[in-house]
């Protein structure tokens, strides 16, 4: 299945992208033209890791960082919820085409929280590695740490819980797949209406990753109405925004050192966020004590 996949992304969903992209942005401010004749280390970088997911290099230390996680346990939580209410909860019982929409709709509802979590004190040092980016290209969206784990449980979980048939979970995994290269492009337009209301525009994902983003969070969402219902929807600005971290990154084909330190980052910050958190929780019983 994950050969397929790449098949499907590699000949038809990628190279449809950077035609647009060429066409709509223009062959100098392209993907194209930048991979090819006018890379900087930021590209090489994505270039490397889109090489490296590709030859299952990302998928292996995914697994390795994540200790093996699997999402088993979901189907199982859905069959025993079907049992208890007496009737199958799973949404194989719809048409395809509806049960693609509201698959695709329950995801992005998903990621909305998996992407909040990401972006709190905890999860930041793993997500950073996307942000990292400092030049848009098709194939920043492939710039994702194998050690973040937040999907697994915010996203994979619930809809394995929710019953979310295998077929149809590839066919959203395609269209987020598309989105993701189309918001990361060199694209620069807001899609009028359709970017403020049903998908997020590479206007607005721009802006989620400018470099200035702390102290005005947003535009977390595939489906700008998360953003609009959960009050994290931004006008986009006028002008060019500048993307990336403060946070020093290496780029071009030294990522793997940044990469390891991300990840030693939020181990070393989890025993600290605990704290916190107990402390937190804790805090108004003792000061009725």
């Amino acid at each position: 299945d994950h050969l397929e996949n790449i098949g499907l992304f590699t000949f038809s969903v990628l190279p449809a992208v950077l035609v647009l992209e060429a066409i709509f942005a223009g062959w100098k401010n392209c993907s194209i033209f930048r991979i090819l004749f006018d890379r900087n280390e930021s590209t090489v970088m994505d270039m490397a890791l889109f090489v490296a997911d590709h030859v299952f290099i990302l998928s292996v230390l995914k697994k390795l960082m994540t200790f093996g996680i699997t999402l088993a346990a979901g189907a199982g939580v859905n069959a025993l919820i079907s049992e208890a209410v007496g009737f199958d909860i799973s949404l194989a019982a719809l048409p395809i085409v509806p049960q693609i929409l509201v698959a695709f709709i329950l995801y992005t509802f998903f990621d909305y929280w998996t992407h909040r979590a990401d972006h709190t004190s905890l999860f930041w040092p793993l997500h950073r590695f996307h942000h990292s980016a400092t030049d848009f290209c098709a194939l920043t969206t492939m710039r994702q740490h194998p050690g973040s784990f937040t999907s697994i449980f915010l996203i994979g979980f619930p809809m394995m819980v929710l019953g979310v048939p295998a077929t149809t979970l590839v066919a959203v995994g395609l269209m987020v797949g598309t989105i993701g290269f189309l918001i990361h492009s060199n694209l620069d337009t807001d899609w009028g209406w359709f970017g403020r209301w049903v998908i997020q525009s590479p206007r607005h994902h721009r802006m989620h990753h400018s470099y200035d983003y702390e102290g005005r969070e947003g535009h977390y969402a595939m489906m700008p109405i998360w953003d609009r219902l959960f009050g994290t929807y931004l006008a986009p600005d006028g002008g060019y925004i500048t993307i990336g971290v403060s946070e020093p990154y290496r780029q071009g084909l030294w990522f793997w050192r940044d990469m390891l330190r991300d990840y030693f980052d939020f181990w070393k910050g989890l025993p600290v966020w605990v704290v916190r958190t107990a402390f937190a929780i804790v805090s108004p019983w003792l000061r009725r004590i």
